[in-house]
């Protein structure tokens, strides 16, 4: 599951819904607002799906750079982690982002943005068994 968050957040979970660990990347909006607050010009932009790869100008630079750098870090991370666990997974995208990246990975997804009210309502409904 990659959850597009402050942080953007990958968590691999068995077929059996057992945490296998995860990995935490600076999110998407922090990036584009730690690159406007800590350089001199760079505006800070709200990112959108762009085709292109090669920006004209420096908000379609930065849109590019962003949207297409985070298509290749989440394609790669996904495929370190098939390579190394030599699992296959469901790809579930959420968080605020999710539909922007879900049709420009490599990797098949769905996305479900109510996926972590889920698991709270799980985590309630589990608890009140044990008490």
């Amino acid at each position: 599951m990659i959850d597009f968050g402050t942080a953007t957040t990958f968590d691999i979970l068995s077929k059996n819904g057992i945490y296998n660990g995860g990995l935490i990347t600076p999110g998407v909006r922090l990036s584009l607002s730690t690159l406007s607050s800590l350089t001199a010009l760079l505006p800070l932009i709200k990112l959108k799906k762009t085709k292109q790869i090669i920006g004209k100008d420096t908000i379609s630079a930065i849109n590019s750079g962003v949207y297409w750098g985070y298509v290749a870090m989440i394609d790669g991370l996904l495929k370190k982690i098939i390579s190394t666990t030599k699992k296959k997974y469901k790809v579930i995208l959420t968080g605020g982002l999710a539909h922007i990246f879900s049709n420009s990975l490599q990797y098949k997804s769905t996305i479900n943005t109510n996926i972590t009210l889920h698991g709270v309502v799980e985590t309630i409904k589990y608890n009140k068994k044990l008490f």
